[in-house]
């Protein structure tokens, strides 16, 4: 099965450890290494824009790209777009503030069945209404 990753967890991913990791960040770098070595990983090109776009250092942006290079993008489609309209308004019906990327991942994600491991909270409210999957990786291996 392929998963989605948010940017949440790229974040954390691809994060310079200040201090000693927790057993949880741990633990995502680990599925996170192990979705990528497997192939496995859904990176849409948004996503990867986003990792880029928050790092200031041009060496680390070097080191980041070089990295997200070996997982090609999730090619998208006018179909998914649309999917992801329709799944902007179904959350504002419900009462749930959706930003336009979160609904283009949820759309992609119910096209490709994949699920999405995420940090985001936001995920959790959007899987109310949408058919979305989060993955758990905290409580099972992928």
């Amino acid at each position: 099965m392929r998963v989605l990753i948010d940017t949440s967890v790229w974040s954390q991913f691809l994060r310079r450890p200040a201090s000693p990791a927790t057993p949880d960040q741990d633990r995502l770098r680990m599925v996170v290494a192990d979705l990528i070595a497997d192939g496995r990983v859904v990176l849409p090109g948004v996503v990867r824009q986003e990792i880029l776009s928050g790092i200031r250092d041009d060496a680390r942006f070097h080191k980041v790209k070089t990295v997200l290079r070996t997982i090609d993008d999730e090619p998208m489609t006018t179909e998914d777009f649309e999917s992801a309209a329709a799944a902007f308004t179904t959350c504002r019906r419900a009462g749930i503030a959706p930003t336009f990327v979160d609904m283009t991942l949820c759309a992609l994600a119910i096209r490709l069945q994949a699920p999405i491991l995420t940090l985001d909270k936001d995920f959790a409210r959007y899987a109310t209404v949408l058919p979305i999957q989060i993955h758990d990786c905290m409580t099972r291996m992928p």
